[in-house]
């Protein structure tokens, strides 16, 4: 009898394109002979892909580390990710003989580990491995990386690098690898999504979408886009039904002047045109948003415009956070940071802005139709979810996970749920 597989156990934070790094690693390891355990259980080597777009993030990060290497604290510690990359001297403070890897893409990471800890090819099924019980209905194809934008706030480009992209032909592979695997939906994610630009044919984000939808028939969703990246062949994808009903948009103010102190190059103006365009597209698109609260300078005038402009955009929700001071950042310079009192009352006052819309959005679709994918929450609930991002649970059924149905949406106790359209003639 062989001696055991290695094990690895892996925790991401942050965005959807870590998720991506994070499935690559995984999917990689695997080939190589090493089993993939929970996150927690006793491990040969813990891996946390890190976040640091905040402070917060990087505490998580350090926090996810603690509790590994308290269950396995034997185990090999792998640190990648943002917060690896911009801040890897304190990591090693934290963790001395951390393999701090920052930056280094997914293959690099995992081929590190699997030269000490592989098993060797053990005659698997990788396919059944990849797209099993542990498959993503709505898996992650990381088309770009990197960004070019200075914004006053953000850390990102310091961690992540200058933009660069994926060829098309790499980006249809991996589509059609998940579709053969029985996924229904892809997420096309980047940190810039819309500065894509192939390095082979040098088509943008737009016209990759329509390649890459005219030759596999999967449900096509777009993670965030920034609004002055946003390509304007992405209308009429929309209005002809070719990608989601749905379009992430990071605002971050709506006053002209904080967006000016941030360096964010749009005006309160020009990201509601990309709004009624899109709605003229589609009036059903959910039109989700990022809205920092107490930037330094940020006045309450200010604080009162941004508000407004969001209940004006009729957001379908709004992912509310404070600005983190974020080091060797132009914003992290300035004098005229707001107390920690103003930021507490704003951030109430915005949240309460953001529940209102969401439940206005919400309730407009109660009696109608809607195709969901039904999917497991965190919570190992299961939960459809409409091409314009509205979750519902099940009403009187079990619905089988990873497959597309057609249903009726009804208000419930906490949200919306769902009942087969053919029962509910």
């Amino acid at each position: 009898m062989g001696r055991p597989a290695p094990t690895f156990s892996l925790k991401t934070l942050g965005c959807r394109v870590n998720q991506a790094d994070s499935d690559e690693i995984v999917r990689l390891l695997e080939e190589a002979g090493m089993d993939l355990v929970d996150f927690g259980a006793p491990s040969d080597v813990v891996i946390v892909n890190t976040c640091t777009v905040t402070h917060v993030a990087d505490r998580k990060s350090r926090q996810s580390i603690g509790r590994a290497l308290r269950r396995s604290p034997e185990a090999e510690l792998v640190v990648t990710g943002c917060y690896a990359a911009v801040a890897p001297e304190a990591i090693r403070a934290h963790f001395p003989g951390a393999r701090v890897m920052g930056r280094a893409p997914p293959r690099e990471v995992a081929a590190a580990i699997a030269d000490s800890h592989s098993a060797g090819d053990r005659g698997r099924d990788f396919t059944a491995i990849r797209f099993g019980e542990r498959r993503r209905t709505r898996p992650t194809v990381k088309i770009q990386e990197g960004c070019r934008h200075g914004c006053a706030f953000c850390i990102v480009p310091r961690a992540r690098g200058g933009p660069r992209s994926r060829t098309r032909g790499h980006v249809l592979e991996r589509v059609r690898e998940f579709a053969r695997g029985g996924s229904p939906e892809v997420v096309l994610a980047g940190i810039a999504l819309g500065s894509y630009r192939c390095p082979d044919s040098g088509i943008g984000l737009g016209e990759l979408v329509e390649w890459v939808a005219d030759r596999v028939p999967s449900r096509i969703r777009l993670s965030s886009i920034e609004p002055m990246d946003f390509d304007p062949r992405l209308y009429d994808l929309l209005a002809a039904g070719r990608i989601c009903s749905h379009l992430h948009l990071p605002l971050q103010s709506g006053s002209a002047a904080v967006l000016q102190g941030m360096r964010r190059p749009y005006r309160p103006a020009e990201y509601a045109e990309i709004v009624d365009r899109l709605r003229a597209a589609d009036p059903s698109v959910a039109i989700g948003t990022d809205l920092m609260v107490g930037f330094p300078g940020e006045s309450e005038d200010d604080h009162r415009r941004s508000l407004r402009f969001c209940a004006q955009m009729g957001f379908s929700y709004m992912h509310v956070f404070p600005y983190s001071r974020r080091a060797r950042t132009l914003a992290a310079r300035r004098d005229d940071h707001v107390d920690d009192q103003t930021l507490r009352r704003r951030m109430s006052e915005a949240l309460d802005l953001a529940g209102g819309l969401s439940e206005r959005y919400l309730a407009g679709f109660v009696g109608s139709r809607a195709q969901v994918l039904w999917e497991r929450d965190p919570s190992g609930r299961c939960m459809g979810l409409t091409r314009n991002y509205l979750r519902a649970r099940p009403l009187g059924f079990e619905p089988v996970t990873g497959t597309l149905q057609e249903v009726k949406l009804a208000a419930g106790d906490d949200g919306l749920v769902a009942v087969p359209a053919a029962a509910a003639n």
